[in-house]
């Protein structure tokens, strides 16, 4: 029985890029799945990964998952801005 290890990065900002890659030279996982608000971010990430991946001894599905978090990410920017009004 073979097991897949996947691995989701919600915000590929600074941290969730360098993550990305980290997962990726380690071959920590064999699909990769990046999420965050500004969707064309993810597109431009998912496609600077896919062209690295050819330098990299492991392979892995790299999956796009843009901003299905959209709207609880929302809630989160809502609270934040009633904290901040306080």
């Amino acid at each position: 029985m073979t097991v897949l290890r996947k691995v989701g990065i919600i915000g590929i900002g600074h941290v969730g890029a360098h993550v990305a890659n980290a997962v990726l030279s380690a071959g920590l996982a064999e699909e990769l799945k990046l999420c965050d608000i500004n969707e064309q971010k993810v597109v431009s990430e998912c496609q600077d990964l896919s062209d690295t991946l050819g330098f990299y001894p492991h392979n892995c599905v790299i999956g796009n998952y843009g901003s299905r978090l959209r709207r609880g990410n929302q809630r989160c920017r809502r609270r934040e801005n009633q904290r901040q009004r306080s």
